[in-house]
């Protein structure tokens, strides 16, 4: 009996012994399979972003100073908005408003000639390589933008429309010069600059005289000369996208810290269907690997910004914008943005051809029959259309003249204005504003309100 329960005893050993190193191995390769998931899905891709090389001094420097110098940034907003509004409404200034523009344009006189100081110097935005990167001064910068037209409306007011022009200029100049090495956001911020100058600089065109026209001339080529093209800013864009996902990608648990759980509360109402939403997104996280997500984010760059170096007339669509979560967040709508910078361009082609009409018809006494004659003694060569194969379109009719670029539509429509009918009595700045799907020609006078 002894023997027997030792046998037994044995016995029972001998299956446990013979479990056993079939079990080790399933745990170790479930292991290995599990380490080797974990690294392909956390391992951190190797990117090459650029450093460029600052300019010393970098103009850069001395608009943020301008900013900083900038009084009562509140009152400024306020009274430009309020302005625009009367303008808009017809509803005439009064002297308390004049007053109050007055005391602002003189309080910021030193952080507008420093603005000016930075014009003509070399200047490049440094390069953003985190997505902890703030941009304060790009507010101040609009800022100074809207000083720039609180001034041209004193110098109008008083009749003295050749510096009137000058201030709506720097305006002009001034967005010019903020997207040179930056990304879309300092772009954007341009052309609104941009745009705030140039609305004001059309109530002086047709108060210059013929060399004052000239000189306006010559001051807006060189600005536009100077222009940053889209897929310049589309490439910062790319690099800034990059340096920001690897750094992010460094901490490997960053997908579990995207949880809203702990916010969701029940489902039935639209709030918490979005946050449903953003659970589904975040658990879709786990099925795409760093690598994955930066390589579609720069396939995806890389396409817009081959398509946006060819011009708007030959160009086809950009690529659709990739389902994949966090690189769908990450990555701008192109077309949209794009068409910004087309309509900016055109706009500001626009105003530089009527300033040479301007300075043709002083000296001559009509309109010429067509641009070709402004060259070269009004213009360096005549203005190409950015939503065209050609240049703008001018005929001239009676004693004056149509100007226009076809727009995104990119079809000449005869010079007829892009018009959204007049919805509720809306205000010609809205009827005829210009957008991406309109039908219809960017005329001068009309849609360039």
């Amino acid at each position: 009996m002894e023997y027997a329960a030792t046998s037994s005893m044995g016995a029972g050993r001998t299956r446990c012994s013979r479990r056993t190193p079939g079990f080790v191995p399933v745990l170790g390769f479930l292991a290995l399979t599990g380490l080797l998931a974990w690294h392909n899905l956390t391992h951190v891709p190797r990117v090459t972003v650029p450093e460029p090389r600052m300019p010393v001094p970098n103009a850069f420097d001395t608009l943020v100073l301008a900013g900083k110098r900038v009084q009562e940034h509140r009152e400024i907003n306020n009274l430009y908005h309020l302005l625009q509004k009367r303008a808009l409404t017809g509803v005439p200034q009064d002297r308390d408003t004049n007053n109050l523009r007055a005391s602002l344009v003189a309080k910021n006189a030193a952080a507008l000639e420093l603005m000016r100081q930075s014009f003509g110097k070399e200047y490049l935005h440094p390069p953003v390589r985190s997505w902890d990167t703030m941009f304060p001064y790009l507010v101040s910068f609009r800022d100074l933008a809207q000083l720039c037209v609180l001034e041209a409306q004193e110098y109008a007011a008083r009749g003295a429309w050749a510096r009137s022009l000058d201030s709506c200029l720097d305006a002009v100049e001034l967005g010019a010069t903020i997207p040179r090495g930056g990304v879309l956001i300092t772009h954007l911020v341009g052309i609104s600059c941009e745009s705030l100058g140039r609305a004001a600089a059309w109530q002086a065109v047709d108060h210059l005289s013929a060399e004052e026209a000239r000189r306006a001339v010559a001051r807006l080529e060189r600005v536009l000369a100077r222009t940053v093209p889209i897929a310049d800013t589309l490439q910062e864009e790319k690099w800034a996208g990059q340096a920001g996902m690897a750094h992010f990608f460094q901490d490997p648990f960053w997908r579990l810290k995207q949880n809203p759980l702990s916010q969701w509360t029940y489902p039935g109402d639209e709030a918490s269907r979005l946050e449903l939403d953003s659970i589904v997104t975040c658990l879709r996280l786990h099925f795409y690997s760093n690598e994955r997500l930066m390589r579609r984010y720069t396939e995806f760059m890389d396409a817009c910004i081959a398509t946006a170096r060819k011009p708007y007339i030959a160009q086809g669509a950009f690529p659709a914008i990739p389902q994949e979560p966090l690189v769908s967040a990450l990555v701008p709508a192109p077309a949209s943005v794009q068409f910004q910078f087309l309509n900016n361009q055109a706009q500001n082609t626009l105003l530089l051809t009527a300033l040479a009409l301007r300075a043709f018809k002083q000296e001559r006494g009509a309109y010429p029959r067509e641009l070709q004659e402004l060259v070269p003694g009004y213009l360096s060569q005549v203005p190409a259309d950015p939503f065209g194969a050609g240049s703008l379109v001018y005929r001239r009719v009676g004693e004056s003249y149509r100007l226009y670029s076809i727009g995104p539509d990119r079809q000449d429509d005869g010079g007829r204005p892009m018009d959204k009918g007049n919805q509720t009595g809306s205000h010609p700045r809205y009827r005829y504003q210009v957008e991406l799907n309109g039908k219809g020609d960017i005329v001068q006078g009309i849609n360039t309100l």
